[in-house]
């Protein structure tokens, strides 16, 4: 905030992206003003003021291009946008509340949708229920045909009826389970049971044939926000089960892109179906739902042995030699210091490999302790290709595979992994490694 002592007080706001301001969608730039216009009338409010100006600045983050977008209000201008602003989020309160009231009302009353448990099934129903009640893990391991799905979502409905979560997470890595989650949702609707259920899909699974890769020319993408909400409320009013093709047909219906509208109906639903990455993944995981602990959320993991081999891909970068191979050709003809500096880096990774896969003559390793040399040699690396890489020293176990090896490092764009140098690497390596 700015105070002149001959003018309004100016309040800037600083947004950043990579694009130029001109290039931003309407929806984007409808929001930066919005949040300023927010926190205009909240300094209007505390400070007493008639009216300030607001100063957008907004940086273009890949050549540092700065830009300023002024605009004056009154303090009752933005009174009024901010009692807007609060009427429009009153409704989605609303209609959350209103899923919730009849969801408890009618899981305090469902039955189990079956004649009768299988055997065993009532213990292990009982057994979720008392772990959410208890706020403790519950691992389980039974054999196929004992109906988990339904053992575990019905008494994580139940729990919902009485005040114990509010949301559940069915969390799967096939999409055969997903439907078969889907059926036990479906079945206790059919058991009186009202309650929103949404299936997640994979945004390139979910996404129409004609849509453009360009955001800005996307039709599904433009103006999303204008057709959102009656989107929205014409699904949540004729569905409870809500699966891909419920999606596909309403996003289709009001012309919203099917991904990012699923991921907003699911601030609706009570039980999520989705796969592991959406909640442990940290590149993808939904942070509308996981940015902040949140006890009222309940995650029942199916199959989770396969979580060990899903989390060393979702923790640990993996280097390909063929990635480095297709960039040697693109720069041929070119000169510079940088571009032979980023030649020799790259030609470096690659005499590592070689030495990688002399070494590592299993089909699998494990290297207890990080490779130092690795780690030590890649320092050289000028800085101009080592923007956002930061090293990362860990004891944890690093799980090697040829050709394609995996390390313990962050997630790192191409243009940015470090140059290696081959020598030390034989030299750290136990003699019984090399061979």
């Amino acid at each position: 905030m700015i105070t002149p002592d001959d003018g309004p007080v100016i309040l800037e706001e600083i947004k950043t992206s990579a694009r130029d301001f001109d290039q931003l969608t309407p929806n984007t730039v409808d929001r930066y003003w919005a949040q300023a216009e927010t926190y205009g009338h909240y300094l209007c409010t505390e400070r007493e003021l008639d009216g300030l100006t607001i100063d957008l600045i907004y940086v273009n983050t890949r050549n540092q291009d700065e830009s300023h977008h002024r605009r004056e209000y009154t303090a009752a201008q933005l009174a009024d946008n901010y009692q807007a602003l609060i009427t429009e989020f009153g409704s989605w309160i609303k209609l959350r509340s209103d899923i919730i009231k009849r969801r408890n009302e009618t899981a305090a009353a469902l039955q189990f949708p079956f004649p009768e448990f299988r055997a065993g099934q009532h213990d292990f129903a009982g057994a979720v229920y008392k772990t959410i009640y208890t706020g403790q893990r519950l691992f389980v391991q039974a054999p196929t045909g004992t109906g988990k799905t339904i053992s575990t979502l019905f008494p994580a409905v139940k729990a919902m009826g009485a005040g114990l979560i509010n949301r559940a997470f069915y969390l799967t890595a096939k999409a055969a389970t997903r439907h078969v989650a889907e059926d036990a949702m479906g079945r206790m609707g059919d058991a009186g049971l009202t309650a929103k259920s949404i299936t997640i899909t994979a945004r390139d699974t979910i996404r129409f044939d004609d849509e453009p890769d360009e955001p800005t020319q996307n039709p599904y993408m433009l103006g999303y926000y204008d057709r959102l909400k009656p989107a929205l409320l014409d699904m949540l009013a004729n569905n409870d089960l809500i699966t891909r093709a419920v999606v596909e047909e309403y996003a289709r219906k009001h012309t919203v892109d099917p991904f990012e509208f699923s991921l907003d109906a699911s601030l609706f639903c009570d039980v999520i179906i989705c796969d592991y990455n959406y909640l442990f993944d940290p590149r993808v995981f939904l942070q509308r739902f996981f940015a902040n602990p949140d006890p009222e959320n309940c995650f029942l993991v199916d199959e989770a042995h396969n979580l060990v081999d899903r989390a060393r891909n979702m923790y640990s970068a993996a280097v390909s030699r063929q990635a480095f191979a297709d960039i040697i050709p693109q720069l041929s003809g070119l000169k510079s210091g940088r571009i032979t500096r980023l030649r020799k880096s790259i030609r470096g990774v690659e005499d590592t490999m070689d030495v990688l896969d002399t070494n590592l003559q299993r089909e699998e390793h494990f290297q207890q302790e990080p490779i130092e040399p690795l780690i030590d040699s890649s320092m050289p690396l000028p800085p101009s290709f080592t923007s956002g890489w930061k090293p990362r020293r860990t004891r944890r176990l690093t799980r090697y595979w040829m050709p394609v090896w995996t390390l313990s490092l962050p997630p790192t764009p191409t243009s940015k992994l470090p140059s290696c140098t081959t020598t030390p690497l034989k030299r750290a390596l136990p003699a019984t490694e090399r061979t």
